[in-house]
């Protein structure tokens, strides 16, 4: 990807979060559809660059589906999370996303998802041992996803690495959310699950600084 390229998606990038930033979604998704518009037509024009040119699909197709996840599209924003998994290879935001929106929207579709969750979650712990024991979110990740599969020690095990590798209080807050969202999504359905998710909630609350 050329220099002049890189620099126009990345500007469209950051387009795209100051106009979701101030609720403009329709904005923000044109600017980050032109972006990957912009990157596919390198894909075909460049395929030397081929996994750089996967990773920004990726986190542009990723991007996508934040935002029509904040602006309560959960459907749309799936379908962004799906096919930016597609691009995907030694991150998690899109598969991680992909399952916390299949369970937002199908809170029953827990056990069909069981082995999906269990591949990506032993996906994320294999990331984490390579190259990402550094990063906040692939903890936050596996945390999750340790819920999720029934390892709740292991989870805030999970969470406690999630605290000591630089999360902010606002990472705090969205970790949290996330975990309070699915949890009032299994009201009614796994009492279980819902404590879990309940509890890590908790502990993540009682260690924010």
């Amino acid at each position: 990807m050329s220099d002049d390229v890189l620099v126009k998606v990345k500007r469209l990038k950051n387009d795209a979060k100051i106009f979701r930033d101030i609720g403009d979604t329709a904005s923000a998704i044109a600017a980050v559809d032109e972006a990957i518009a912009i990157v596919e037509k390198e894909r075909k024009s460049n395929p030397g660059d081929a996994d750089r040119l996967k990773a920004e699909l990726a986190d542009c197709l990723g991007m996508k589906g934040g935002i029509l996840r904040r602006a309560n599209q959960l459907q749309e924003a799936l379908q962004a999370y799906k096919a930016g998994l597609t691009f995907e290879v030694g991150d998690s935001y899109n598969l991680t996303n992909t399952l916390i929106l299949e369970l937002l929207l199908k809170p029953t579709r827990m056990g069909e998802l069981k082995t999906q969750i269990e591949e990506g979650r032993a996906e994320v712990e294999k990331q984490i041992q390579s190259h990402r024991s550094r990063q906040w979110w692939a903890w936050a990740d596996l945390g999750l996803l340790e819920l999720l599969t029934d390892r709740e020690d292991r989870a805030l095990d999970a969470y406690t690495h999630f605290s000591s590798t630089g999360a902010r209080a606002s990472d705090y807050d969205s970790t949290v959310s996330v975990l309070e969202e699915l949890a009032a999504k299994f009201a009614g359905v796994d009492a279980v699950v819902q404590a879990r998710l309940g509890r890590a909630a908790v502990f993540l609350k009682s260690r924010k600084s």
